[in-house]
Formats: C-alpha cells, structure tokens, sequence
C-alpha cells in the first residue's frame, strides 16, 4: 500500500493592530452610603463574623461631646451584602472603650470597659456564643479597668494591659483570662502604666506599645514590650513616638502602625505609616499627607492601606480620606467622607452591596462635629470604583490576531467551524495590567453535533478556552480536541468553558468551567490535582442551536471571579477563587504586562464557535501597544523550536539537548510512546503509529503533529 505524504499546514497570522490612547483613564472613587447603624455612637469595637457581617458593640451613644455618654449594651450587625444594619442580642452590660476578641471556635469576647454610667472601669468578661444566640457573663478581671490593650495569647488565654480605673488613675497591670476555666490571673505588669496602648503579634510574641502614661502631654515611650515567658522583654522601638494610633494586620503578618498623637497640647499628629516586622527597629514605609489620631485606617487591595477621618491639627475634626501605596509608598487622595469623623471605625471587605466581589472599605459612626456640640453620627459609608474609560470591543476594534481555523465573519470571529479535528485562536494585542483586569466574551455556539459519540449532554463539543500569558505563547495553537486549543502550549493560565464530558480529562461535569495553571513550564487539559485549581459544573447548559452565552473573568490582583450568563439564568458567579497570584502562576515579575487569548478546537464530536463580543473593561487596562509584524507560524511549534515534526520521514526532530524524556500523546490523552532524554539533531521515529493527532512533549516544549495514512 503507498503512502501519501503530506507537509505540515503553515497558517498566516492576520495581525491588526491597535493604537491606544495617549494616556490611559484613571479610576475615580466615591464614598456611598452603605445603612445607618440603629444607634450612633462612638468608642465602640468591631469584628468581622461573616464575610460579609460586621459585629459593633458597645460604645458611647446620646453623646455630647468627645469622650460622653452613656456606654451602651446595644450591639447590631451591619450586612454588606444587604445594605442594612440588622438585630443583634444586647449584652449584659453597658461598656465603652473594651476589648473584643474572637475566639477560632467563632465565640466573641468582650473585656472591660468604661462602665455604662460611670467614669470607672468595668471588670466584666462577656462571651457570646453563636450556636445559642446569647451573651453570657463568663469571668471577671481582677481589676476593672478602661481603654484597656488585649490579645489571644494562644487558643485559649488572653492578655489584658494597663488602661485606667478610672478617669485620672493610669495602671500598667496584666493579666491573663482564661477562656476554659473562667479565671484570670495576675501576671508582672508592663513596664509603665500605660492607657489607648496598643496590642499585636509580632513576630510571633504578644506585644504591647504606643500608649501612655496619664493625661495631655503624659509620658509616653517608643518602646515595643513583648510578654514572654511570664515577663516583658523589650522587642524593638517605633521610629516615632505616638499614642493611640490605629493598626493594620498586612497579609504579611507585619503590623502597620498608621499615625497617632506626638503630643495632645498643641495637639500634633504622626503622618507616617510604621511597619513592625520583627526585632529590628520599625521602619517608615511612607508618610500620608494629614497627621491624625483616633481616625480609621483599614487594609486596601492587599497593597494600600486606606485611611479616613480623626483629629487632625487644631483638634478638628477630619473628614478627608487618603490611600497609601505599601509598594512604593506613593500617597493618592480619596473623596472626602460625606460627614467628619473621628472614633471611626474602618473594616476591610471583599464584598460590596448587592454581593459584588470587589474589594472596598466600611467607615462606620463615629463622632462628628466639635467642641461640646460634637455628636454620633449613625452613618456607614462604603469606598466604591469607577472607571470613566468606556467598554473596549476588541472585535470592532479589531485589535487581534487569529491563527488555525479562526477567521472573521459578519457575525464576530469563529474559532473554528463545525468539522472534525478543528482548532483555532484569537489573540489580542493589547496588553492587559494583570493587577487588575476584566474581560469579557459572548459566545455563539450552533451546528452542534457529537456525531455518535454522546456524552449525557447536548449536541456538541468541545468548548473555549480564555488564556492569559506573556504574550509569547500568542501565535501557538494547542492540542484540539477536549485539548481546547490550549493543551501543551507553554506557561498559558487558563479559564476553560468545556462543553464536552471527555472522561480522558478527567471531566466530572458534561459542562464546566475550570481555572487551569501550567506546571513545570506546560498547560495541561487533563483536569488532576496539579494543574487545576478549581471547577464547577456551569449553572446551565450550552447548546449549540445558535444560542449566545456571555462569560466574564474578573481579577482584582487576588481573587479571580468567573461569571456566566444565558438569557433563561441571567449572570451568575461560577468560580470564585481567593489569593490567586497570576504572575507568580506564570513565573514572571508583577511589572509584565499579559495578554488574552480565546482558543478553541473540536474532534470527532464538533460545533461552531464564534465569538461575537470580546470586550475589556475598567480603567488601566491598556498599557501599551503592541506593533508586531504579520508572522507565519507552524500549528503546534513551542516557542523555542525545540522541538519539530518532519511530515516527510515522519520524524520528531530535536533541536537541542533535552533532559527529560519525551512523551507522545493521543487524541485521548493516552501516552502511545516515551522515549528518554535525547541529544541535539536526534531524530526520533513514529513512523508506526496510527493515522491521528499528536502531541509530543518534553519539560516545558511541545509540538504537535498529524500523521496521515
């Protein structure tokens, strides 16, 4: 029987380029009105119970002036997602200027306090216990004290330090609660008396700083003490000397250390941002432009700290808000909060009204106004974004490029037709900032046929793939088949809308959506532990009738979201996945800029893949253009050339000294031949394997080939 011989295709590039915009649009930001709390008040506490709940209570309410009240047993949960500040059981007794903790098991305790009509300090430990919806008086400590420092020093035990017994008599005393016996007991006290101090994990070790020791002007020390075996050890020192500044835990686990009062008379504020790591002194990451004290400062982004409010100079009142880079230390000004505030309490939140996943700020009550007739203000405010660059349509634009089978038609761009073995890609040239980015496509999908290989869902196969990368990759095509057009390419971060159940992949779901990283240099289509970080089954089914379904990847830099939309569903959130570095996915530095790509492929069982919109959205996106030239490209070549197949001789040829043994590939995903590491210009022969697609692959190349009968 001869044979025929047949060349491997070369594809042409169509490269269209784009040319941005001088200069890219900045976001703008608003502060909008999340609820009003039931009862205003300030010298409360918070906790975060839910990701979406915040716990206040206690504080002072019916106030006059700074510092005056009564000290509330009030508490109530302000809900991010619905906008309202919800009911919550009252505790047993009235406190203002506590301590609350919560414990791992979710038990949240409250410590001390200024009593509910007293100048003194409260003894009472309250706990309340989620599981029955109840506080309950649980200890005592040995004294009753005021604006009091505390911390869990372990699973079970906490610290309390110094504060006041009352308005004038500041104490250095210690102490330790524990949660299981109910007891507290006496420990060596801190080294000065000390109140407004502060509390945190440094370096592992319970710290206590950054208060002082009586009234306006008090001495006060730079030092930071941390308890260790039952005494206190001098740590390190602040670069500055401040009292009650505000803390922020970093995802670091350092604590950053956000103005603070230098002196009360004439009152004058730190602007610099503190950041203890260790024993080593504390270092000055950058300085905001508005010295204060008592204001609110709240983690950002993971990389800014945001801060809000308190007493700047001349003891006003301070409405204004500012957003430090812990990068570069560079200062951005935010709007202005509606209303002055000092006594704010500012919380993280990675949840925004409505259930939105986008990062945000909660300012909340505080005291407003001045002198005698300052009062609470009940009002919660949230951060929010903005972008005033429109929705970008890379297909009107025609700012890509297609490789394989993808071609434009009247309707967007098809990735590939509905025939068998078919694969394609769209690639944009326009940089994505892969801090912050938000893509979107509408997919057609028609012609769907498994052609006899069903798999237990609708007519059709195989689905698209959304990729991420360096842009290197951008003229490669990938594995098709349940490959979706992405399989072997190197370093791709992938976003699969699988609409075929291929049980060679390991597909759980005839149809899903999968986050797909590379490992070892090469992304793989097979669904195991390593290379996939996360699937779930798509909330309803593609069908390939020429229905139009809409896919959004949204990533803040840590959480990547991917959305899904018919027009029976509506959008619905499918992947949500948190502390997810794409850069460090990739292998390469934060400063590299990404680009998207769509892929897609059948095999025996096909459909139509069309892309109809393509759409980047949200401000500074576009960070560059990219001007390269048309280039022909050769289906399957890895960026290196390392390795190539001679159709002629039906031959793997090696291009350079390879370490790790080269492995051949099904259409299946099955391994057919495996051959060991080999040497520069070795030629390998798979003249015996049957008619079909490969794809050989060693390390971090591959190629891809057809052998025909």
């Amino acid at each position: 029987m001869s044979r025929r011989r047949f060349p491997l295709v070369l594809f042409l590039v169509l490269a269209l380029v784009y040319v941005a915009p001088d200069a890219t649009s900045q976001p703008t930001y608003e502060w909008k009105k999340l609820c009003d709390l039931s009862i205003a008040r300030h010298g409360f506490a918070v906790a975060k119970i839910a990701e979406d709940k915040i716990l206040v209570t206690g504080g002072f309410k019916n106030s006059s002036g700074q510092l005056h009240g009564e000290g509330a047993k009030d508490c109530e949960v302000i809900n991010v997602t619905t906008g309202v500040s919800e009911a919550f059981p009252p505790m047993n007794d009235g406190r203002t200027e506590h301590i609350m903790l919560t414990r791992a098991d979710g038990i949240i305790y409250v410590l001390g306090g200024r009593r509910e009509n007293s100048e003194s300090g409260s003894n009472s430990i309250e706990a309340y216990d989620p599981t029955t919806r109840t506080w309950k008086r649980v200890g005592s400590l040995r004294a009753g004290r005021r604006q009091l420092a505390g911390l869990f020093i372990d699973d079970h035990r906490i610290l309390t330090v110094g504060g006041r017994l009352d308005a004038s008599n500041v104490v250095g005393n210690a102490e330790i609660f524990d949660t299981r016996t109910g007891l507290s007991e006496s420990v060596p006290p801190y080294p000065m008396g000390i109140s407004t101090g502060c509390a945190a994990i440094i370096d592992g070790k319970p710290c206590v700083f950054a208060g002082r020791a009586g009234g306006v002007n008090s001495d006060r020390s730079r030092e930071v003490w941390a308890f260790e075996g039952g005494g206190w050890r001098l740590l390190t020192r602040l670069q500055e000397t401040v009292v009650a500044p505000t803390l922020v835990e970093l995802p670091s686990g350092d604590i950053a250390v956000t103005g603070g009062a230098l002196m009360e008379s004439p009152f004058n504020a730190s602007t610099a941002i503190q950041t203890l790591t260790n024993s080593s002194p504390a270092r000055v990451v950058g300085n905001i432009k508005t010295g204060r004290q008592w204001h609110g400062a709240a983690l950002w982004k993971n990389d800014h700290i945001v801060i809000v409010g308190g007493y700047q100079r001349n003891v006003v009142i301070a409405s204004s808000a500012e957003a430090i880079n812990l990068t570069n230390g560079s200062v951005m000004a935010l709007p202005s909060l509606p209303e002055a505030r000092a006594y704010v309490q500012l919380v993280s939140s990675e949840v925004q009204p409505g259930g939105v996943r986008s990062p945000t700020v909660i300012a909340i009550s505080g005291l407003t106004g001045s002198g005698s007739g300052s009062m609470n203000t009940p009002s919660v405010y949230y951060l929010t974004e903005s972008c005033s660059q429109p929705t970008q349509n890379l297909l009107d634009s025609k700012q890509f490029r297609l490789v394989g089978m993808a071609a434009v038609t009247n309707e967007g761009v098809r990735i590939t037709p509905s025939t068998g073995t078919a694969v394609g890609r769209m690639s944009s040239n326009v940089p994505l900032d892969g801090s912050s980015f938000d893509i979107s496509v509408g997919l057609k999908l028609s012609r769907g046929t498994d052609n006899g290989y069903l798999d237990g869902g609708p007519q059709g196969a195989d689905g698209i793939a959304m990729l991420f990368s360096t842009g290197i990759d951008r003229t490669y095509l990938g594995r098709n088949g349940e490959g979706l057009g992405y399989d072997g390419l190197p370093n791709v971060v992938v976003v699969e809308v699988d609409a075929y159940r291929n049980p060679a992949n390991f597909d759980r779901d005839p149809q899903h959506v999968a986050l797909m990283v590379p490992v070892q240099g090469v992304t793989s289509s097979r669904h195991d532990d390593k290379n996939t970080v996360a699937m779930k089954q798509l909330p309803f089914e593609l069908t390939a009738d020429g229905s139009v379904y809409d896919f959004r990847v949204s990533y803040d830099g840590s959480r990547l979201n991917v959305f899904a939309s018919s027009a029976a569903t509506g959008t619905q959130l499918v992947l949500s996945v948190p502390d997810f570095d794409i850069f460090e996915r990739l292998g390469v530095a934060r400063s590299t800029p990404l680009y998207a790509s769509i892929t897609s492929a059948t095999g025996k069982s096909m459909q139509e893949h069309t892309i109809v919109r393509w759409n980047l959205e949200g401000c500074g996106a576009i960070t560059s253009v990219d001007d390269d030239e048309d280039v022909n490209v050769r289906t399957g070549d890895n960026h290196e050339s390392v390795l190539s197949f001679d159709a002629t001789s039906r031959e793997i040829v090696v291009a350079q000294a390879l370490t790790s043994d080269i492995v051949v590939y099904d259409l299946t995903g099955n391994v057919v031949l495996r051959h060991g590491p080999s040497q520069i210009g070795q030629r390998i022969d798979v003249s015996l394997l049957p008619r079909g697609f490969y794809v050989a692959s060693s390390g971090t190349t591959s190629t891809s080939f057809i052998v025909h009968e």
